[in-house]
């Protein structure tokens, strides 16, 4: 079957002409503009309600569409009647329909509530429903026959707040729809926000706690803050399925206070882990809590092995212990070295094997045997160290490393000399 949509002056002389006649068929209740009001329910053709381009379910996709096909900014937004814009909404719907698996829903169901519209006809409520619908009747025209008319109210002439409201309102409600993707629900939110709208408002709103509401929008600006560096703006897709590792990143950074370079470093080493999340071991969102962690010690072995690149940015030279290392204040150098493209191979190779080797020592310290294994395994080392000096052995910082080797040696027999003395 053939849909023929209506043109917009098609659809507000029909509307004319049905409040008009009288023909309704029953009045429905609907909470609208702070009031309980009834609303008279009408049958129109399956072609007359028209997609609102002003979805906040679909607007990621739309903007992912504007990025990867190269399209104007305004292509959704400038034109609520556009024939280009409408296909193309069709397309993301006919998506969504799929996805929530609306389409054996409806080969079940007859329509049991209408479809809300505005003034003009455009569909505030049921987009995806009658997409559904659409989809079954050109598929069957014969065994969806009762698809061919559909039952819709029409709101009276109102502002873009109550529509927001009612949206809000409707959305909460448990039903057959899908839920929202958290790029799509956080979008709404920042929406409203930029609308003026209060965390408070929102909050009340869509019945969340006003925490959720900021985190969500906080994390939808670390995704394309993330999306951005990587070339990839409005491509939400890319992030739809690292929802919990930004909530993760979130909470993390949130703990480096007062320090903006630990926290760059730590944003910088998840987006690295978020490039690639099958080099890291074990789940990407468990990984990020461990990188914040063993941050120090990320830092100290990417400087280890990024050590000329960092010299040559920083003109600063620092000495490295292999039994421990310093502890960065200043993380310039390896953030320089980080933001090179050709580096994040090598860089998520240092991060992982970090955090592994990392999670295999607080493993190992709850045996009482570690410190001993530690000394056992330090010791085995300088002597492979003393087996391969020979006349070509560039021996340039040994010197300094064993000072800091003697240090350490110290420090333990000291530690031991105290142990005895308490027993």
């Amino acid at each position: 079957m053939e849909i023929i949509q209506c043109s917009l002056p098609q659809r507000q002389d029909y509307i004319r002409q049905l409040r008009q006649s009288g023909t309704s068929l029953y009045d429905f209740p609907l909470f609208f503009q702070d009031q309980m009001r009834t609303f008279p329910v009408y049958s129109v053709e399956i072609g007359f309600p028209c997609y609102r381009l002003a979805n906040g379910r679909t607007r990621t996709a739309q903007l992912e569409i504007i990025a990867t096909e190269d399209l104007t900014s305004d292509f959704f937004t400038k034109d609520p009647d556009s024939e280009p814009a409408l296909r193309k909404q069709d397309e993301i719907l006919r998506q969504m329909v799929h996805d929530a698996g609306l389409l054996r829903t409806f080969k079940k169901v007859q329509q049991d509530q209408p479809l809300i519209l505005e003034n003009d006809g455009y569909i505030v409520n049921g987009n995806r429903r009658v997409c559904a619908m659409r989809l079954l009747l050109q598929q069957d025209e014969e065994t969806y026959s009762h698809f061919k008319h559909v039952q819709v109210i029409f709101l009276p002439p109102c502002n873009q707040r109550d529509i927001k409201e009612l949206e809000g309102r409707l959305q909460v409600q448990p039903d057959i729809r899908a839920d929202y993707s958290w790029t799509a629900e956080a979008m709404l939110y920042q929406d409203l926000r930029k609308q003026r709208w209060t965390d408070e408002q929102i909050a009340d709103l869509y019945q969340k706690g006003i925490s959720e509401i900021r985190e969500l929008i906080a994390m939808l600006e670390d995704a394309e803050h993330y999306l951005e560096t990587r070339g990839n703006d409005g491509r939400y897709s890319k992030v739809i399925k690292k929802e919990y590792a930004f909530r993760q990143l979130q909470k993390k950074r949130q703990k480096c206070v007062n320090d903006e370079p630990r926290k760059q470093l730590l944003t910088t080493v998840a987006y690295l882990m978020l490039d690639d999340p099958d080099t890291t071991d074990g789940r990407l969102y468990e990984s990020i809590p461990d990188a914040h962690k063993f941050l120090d010690n990320i830092a100290n072995n990417l400087q280890r092995d990024f050590e000329e690149q960092i010299e040559s940015e920083t003109d600063n030279e620092d000495d490295f212990d292999i039994l421990g290392g310093t502890t960065p204040d200043d993380f310039t150098g390896i953030l320089g070295v980080l933001n090179e493209t050709t580096n994040a191979p090598k860089a998520r190779d240092v991060i992982r094997d970090t955090i592994e080797e990392m999670r295999n020592q607080e493993r190992e310290r709850k045996d009482a045997t570690y410190c001993l294994r530690q000394v056992q395994q330090a010791h085995t080392k300088l002597q492979s160290a003393l087996s391969s000096l020979d006349e070509d052995a560039e021996t340039t910082g040994i010197d300094d490393v064993l000072r800091n080797i003697e240090q350490t040696v110290s420090d333990i027999r000291d530690w031991l000399s105290n142990a005895d003395n308490q027993d």
